[in-house]
């Protein structure tokens, strides 16, 4: 695919979308809370605490990557509807 002007926007739009929105929000977000839940020990007096913490953030960020999943596929979808005459 070339860089043409008449497309760009929509690619760095969605680039910026894919890569921070879903990669950037799974290191940041759900990769360390999975990591501590991967610690826990289900005997631990606080298990249940932690389970239903991580379980209502970790959706929480899910749909946010899923959100800027969708953004990423409309836009670069858009870019390529954007043919020159």
């Amino acid at each position: 695919m070339r860089w043409e002007p008449t497309r760009s926007i929509e690619i760095l739009i969605g680039a910026v979308a894919y890569i921070i929105g879903t990669f950037g929000l799974t290191i940041r977000c759900n990769v360390p809370l999975n990591d501590r839940l991967a610690r826990l020990k289900p005997a631990d007096g606080e298990a249940e605490t932690i389970w239903r913490d991580y379980l209502k953030r970790w959706v929480f960020w899910n749909h946010v990557r899923t959100i800027n999943a969708t953004v990423a596929m409309l836009f670069f979808t858009l870019s390529l509807t954007k043919f020159p005459h």
